[in-house]
């Protein structure tokens, strides 16, 4: 795979489907995200081999409230993003979805805080 896409509160799953369709002959892997990971660092939800999927471990599941809205995250997919995005449009992945790329500076955030920070960016932008 030469990408990933964290996808959270997709709970349509015609549009999932779909989004999943839309982005896999541009080679990206959607990883949709439980809730009870949500606290987790987004870069550990990209590694299958994270102590976060052992059931084993003694991690604490994110027990708060859904995000509130859809929130995809690209991850290394700079080189397509314009492809992905426009794949993202036809698939029927709307204005209302937030979306991020994964970044040095993003990458050790949770769910929440990411979701958190593009809503007040949204809200900035369109004076709402």
């Amino acid at each position: 795979m030469s990408g990933k896409m964290l996808m959270f509160e997709m709970n349509s799953l015609m549009l999932a489907l779909s989004v999943d369709r839309a982005v896999a002959p541009l080679d990206v892997e959607i990883v949709p995200v439980a809730r009870k990971n949500y606290n987790k660092p987004l870069e550990e939800l990209l590694d299958p081999w994270s102590e976060i999927y052992d059931e084993d471990a003694e991690n604490e599941d994110y027990t708060g409230a859904p995000l509130g809205g859809t929130m995809l995250v690209l991850c290394e997919l700079e080189d397509k993003l314009d492809e992905v995005l426009s794949a993202l449009r036809g698939a029927g992945v709307g204005a209302d979805c937030l979306k991020a790329v994964l970044t040095q500076h993003n990458r050790e955030w949770d769910a929440v805080k990411l979701y958190n920070e593009l809503r007040r960016e949204r809200q900035e932008m369109t004076g709402k």
